[in-house]
C-alpha cells in the first residue's frame, strides 16, 4: 500500500499533470520498496493533492524584496 500527500499551489497543476505525477509517485515508491506494481497494488495506492492559495505560502528562498 502506498499513500502519498502532495502540497501544491492552487492552479499550478492541471488534471493531466496530477494524474501523471500520481502515477510516477506510486511507481517510484513501489520501486524503492521492491513492490510489484500490479492491479492489486494500484487498487491499494493513493495520492492525495492539497492545494493552497498562493498567498498562503511563504518560502524565504523565493521571496522577492
Amino acid at each position: 500500500m502506498v499513500f502519498v500527500r502532495v502540497h501544491a499551489m492552487k492552479g499550478h497543476l492541471s488534471a493531466v499533470q496530477k494524474e501523471e505525477l500520481a502515477a510516477k509517485l506510486i511507481q517510484a515508491v513501489a520501486d524503492v520498496e521492491d513492490l510489484v506494481n500490479n492491479e492489486t497494488h494500484k487498487e491499494t495506492s493513493w495520492v492525495q493533492f492539497y492545494e493552497f492559495e498562493p498567498e498562503n505560502w511563504y518560502a524565504p528562498a523565493n521571496r522577492r524584496c
